[in-house]
């Protein structure tokens, strides 16, 4: 059914027979399409790249809390002496409140060391913490950068939704694109068979004297004109198929394009005159990708707001270290420790004080963004399930006239026959007959079109 544009005509038999067709079967269905589309389209595996972004960006979040392993060594010697020897070593595990947690070893040595920095000759262990009792108690930018990687994780996903679900929306409208096509060119090769059949008659007709001769004129150049429309429509149905074509792949790498005499057949869900929500409007609003990002940015801005009020408090470290030389563990001495603090507080707080008023303006903008973004989604979903029911009703009136006007043409057939009507009364009657299928067809496009709308907005593909 289908086969591969340069290699291999084992692909002609390509995994479109999803549900046992044989292999003389010419449909290809809009279920089959789209079974095809969603397995092996070049945009489904990309979609899968989407997470990995997202978990990417996660793990290096996760990084800020990762433990820290230290080491230095510093030595000068000069004309045969050891001026000093600092060796450190030391490991610090942040927390997430603020608190880090350092353990450590000095050996430290040499004639010109200072009396500070000397330790025991089997060198000084150390444990301890330090706590940020100011900025950064409650919010700094490690802990900000892990909130912001779990909702970048989400955004990624949201995302992908978004990639797959108007990739299916622009293979479907080709689809219906398609299938339209196709029944217009049934309408005029139809058309075009009546019109040599007429004029096959009416020469016969003619050459017995029971037509006048201008007649046979009047039917070859109806021919000729549903000739001209056919061969506009079938070439419509080619730049149609070729459309499709953009959206048919093997396993995402190799391009694939339906062969000659292949027809379309509209099924399944595309099909089902009842569709409606299936859930409330509130729900679907909830999950619907477009509201979770934007949400999503609402959020990550509150981050970034929380994260720049803390830049408005004073920077107070304090820092505890118990001592102890390492043959003395088992007889720890509670008064061997060091501690410090410091402070420091920008006196004018300018440059904090407008970050967080930058931060404050871009959480209200999202803020209204999102109560936006939430009225549009509503009103997108009830336009999409009107458009629904009154394209339906337009094609039941459609099909009506398409009854009616072929009723008119028969009977106008019936009373040229017997000689009571003209040939230009027929093709007046059998132009609105086609003219009334060719609107039917358009109307029902829109319908189809319309139900394709309905599963984009509420990701029914």
């Amino acid at each position: 059914m289908i086969s591969k544009k340069p290699i291999l005509l084992l692909f002609t038999l390509f995994a479109f027979f999803l549900h046992g067709q044989e292999l003389d079967n010419r449909i290809f269905s809009y279920d089959e399409f789209m079974d095809a589309v969603k397995e092996h389209h070049p945009l489904a595996y990309q979609a899968e790249l989407q997470k990995q972004r997202g978990a990417a960006i996660m793990l290096a979040a996760r990084g800020g809390f990762d433990p820290i392993l230290m080491g230095e060594i510093k030595q000068k010697y000069f004309e045969g002496k050891e001026y000093y020897s600092y060796i450190h070593g030391g490991l610090k595990v942040p927390t997430w409140y603020g608190i880090a947690l350092e353990a450590g070893y000095n050996n430290n040595r040499g004639e010109y060391l200072s009396d500070e920095a000397t330790t025991p000759e089997e060198g000084l262990l150390n444990a301890g913490v330090s706590i940020n009792l100011g900025k950064g108690l409650l919010m700094d930018k490690r802990r900000a950068e892990f909130q912001k990687g779990k909702i970048y994780l989400d955004l990624t996903i949201q995302e992908q939704r978004l990639l797959l679900n108007d990739l299916f929306y622009r293979a479907s409208t080709a689809y219906v694109d398609w299938y339209v096509s196709f029944l217009k060119v049934r309408v005029y090769n139809s058309a075009l068979q009546n019109a040599k059949i007429r004029l096959a008659g009416i020469k016969e007709s003619a050459s017995l004297g029971d037509k006048p001769q201008v007649d046979t004129l009047k039917a070859f150049i109806q021919v000729q004109e549903r000739e001209l429309k056919l061969e506009q429509s079938l070439l419509d149905v080619i730049n149609k198929k070729n459309a499709l074509d953009v959206y048919l792949w093997q396993d995402g790498f190799i391009p694939l394009e339906l062969e000659d005499g292949i027809e379309p057949l509209i099924n399944g869900r595309l099909l089902d005159s009842t569709l409606t929500f299936n859930q409330s409007i509130d729900s679907i609003i909830e999950q619907h990708p477009d509201i979770i990002i934007s949400k999503g940015k609402v959020d990550l801005s509150r981050i970034d707001l929380r994260l720049m009020r803390e830049n408005l408090k004073p920077e107070i470290q304090l820092k505890y270290n118990a001592l102890s030389a390492t043959n003395q563990l088992d007889e720890y001495d509670i008064s061997n420790y060091t501690w410090g603090g410091s402070i420091k507080y920008p006196i004018f707080t300018r440059r904090a004080r407008g970050e967080a008023r930058l931060a404050n303006l871009e959480l209200n903008q999202n803020k209204a963004l999102f109560d936006s973004k939430k009225a549009e989604v509503r009103y997108k979903l009830f336009t999409a399930e009107n458009n629904i029911y009154s394209t339906l009703q337009q094609n039941a009136m459609a099909l009506k006239m398409v009854n009616s006007y072929a009723s008119l043409f028969y009977a106008e057939r019936t009373l040229f026959n017997a000689g009571e009507s003209s040939l230009f009364l027929l093709n007046t009657r059998e132009n609105q007959w086609i003219d009334a299928q060719v609107k039917q067809i358009e109307i029902e496009k829109s319908h189809f079109e319309n139900k394709i709308y309905f599963f984009y907005q509420t990701f029914g593909f």
